[in-house]
């Protein structure tokens, strides 16, 4: 019944076991994914927002932002707006149907003015290759909304935690 509700492009499902008045939490990827059991001091300092505006609420101001994954510039307003980042940077590709070239102008367009000032930075490659863009500078905060495959996910995790 749950593969019937949930899309088949989402390989992890999340089950709750209740033993002995503890939640435990396991993930399993049916594909690739080892169990993995969460125990609670794995989330004992965790903080649940309910959207992303709450979540940025919580980690406040940040001085370096990254956002990976842009598209049309919607929530990098949001950033900007709740997060006051000295500097923005905003990577994404633009090179599908989904997400084309107009997207990019788009994007361009409206931050035409904090590019002129230095305070946004459009890096138009793959998340992963644009990490190199960053060597050894300080990153604040990275935001991903990309492909949100397992794999894809690690590897741009493991290409900015050097940063």
């Amino acid at each position: 019944m749950l593969e019937r509700l949930v899309p088949r492009s989402i390989k992890a499902w999340i089950w709750r076991t209740v033993l002995d008045r503890n939640t435990e939490l396991y993930v399993q990827d049916l594909d690739y994914l080892p169990r993995v059991k969460f125990e609670k001091r794995n989330v004992a300092n965790s903080i649940v927002a309910l959207n992303r505006r709450d979540m940025l609420a919580v980690l406040r101001q940040r001085e370096v932002v990254v956002e990976l994954g842009v598209d049309q510039g919607e929530f990098s307003e949001t950033l900007m707006e709740i997060s006051r980042p000295k500097i923005l940077h905003l990577v994404d590709v633009w090179a599908s149907e989904r997400y084309h070239s107009g997207l990019y102008e788009r994007v361009s367009e409206t931050f035409r003015q904090p590019i002129t000032e230095g305070s946004v930075r459009i890096h138009r490659k793959l998340s992963v290759h644009a990490a190199d863009d960053f060597g050894a500078h300080l990153i604040d905060m990275v935001y991903i909304d990309t492909e949100h495959s397992y794999q894809v996910t690690r590897d741009k995790l493991r290409a900015y935690a050097t940063n």
